[in-house]
């Protein structure tokens, strides 16, 4: 806040020229030369400006905004295994974008795709059921290249785990990959890594009604 500045306006002289002018001065003093003659106008302190917010910086009462990438992973996973349907209308608040057609789909099928435009996932891919078929619906979310979702830190969050179903799959270029899956009543979410680098390549939702 600004500290208000108070402004001494100098009347010490003038008052000095009416006491010579009532006694009458033997000789005029000459007039300071340090004294403007047109002081200046009181000026009002400005008011205070808000400090600029800084959207990273949490609210009193809120928890610091988490960072690291497989935290928001976690967080959209979470919010898609969650959905009481896998549909595309819900698919598409939980991510923010609009699920178009796939191209190399049927004009049939219900297949959907579209590219995330920020995040630790690059690319979702949806498959429905349309209804001529058993019903099924599949949702893959592809990682952004170049951000480290590792399986250690998929491990030290409980993701997975030594009870899980691991597949290996060597053909993968250019190092194979190592399949989780977490099975939970009607779905099953399967973690997929490189096998060497132990870096996140897919994630995988299932739900087929039981059988």
């Amino acid at each position: 806040m600004s500290t208000p500045v108070r402004v001494i306006a100098p009347f010490a002289p003038f008052a000095l020229f009416a006491s010579l002018a009532a006694f009458g001065a033997c000789e005029r003093a000459p007039a300071p030369s340090n004294v403007d003659a047109n002081p200046p106008a009181r000026t009002s302190p400005q008011p205070a400006q808000p400090a600029p917010v800084n959207p990273t910086t949490p609210k009193q009462g809120q928890a610091p905004m988490q960072q690291n990438p497989s935290a928001a992973a976690f967080q959209l996973i979470d919010a898609i295994a969650a959905l009481p349907d896998l549909n595309k209308a819900a698919l598409e608040r939980i991510t923010g974008v609009v699920l178009e057609h796939s191209p190399t789909a049927g004009p049939a099928d219900l297949y959907y795709e579209a590219l995330l435009p920020s995040g630790p996932f690059q690319r979702i891919e949806v498959r429905l059921s349309n209804a001529s078929q058993p019903k099924f619906a599949l949702v893959f979310l592809a990682a952004r290249p170049g951000v480290p979702l590792l399986d250690s830190d998929f491990r030290s969050a409980g993701r997975i785990g030594p009870s899980m179903t691991v597949s290996v799959n060597p053909n993968v270029p250019p190092e194979g990959t190592t399949s989780y899956e977490d099975r939970r009543k009607d779905q099953t979410v399967s973690y997929e890594f490189t096998t060497n680098s132990d870096v996140l390549r897919t994630v995988k939702f299932e739900r087929r009604p039981a059988g």
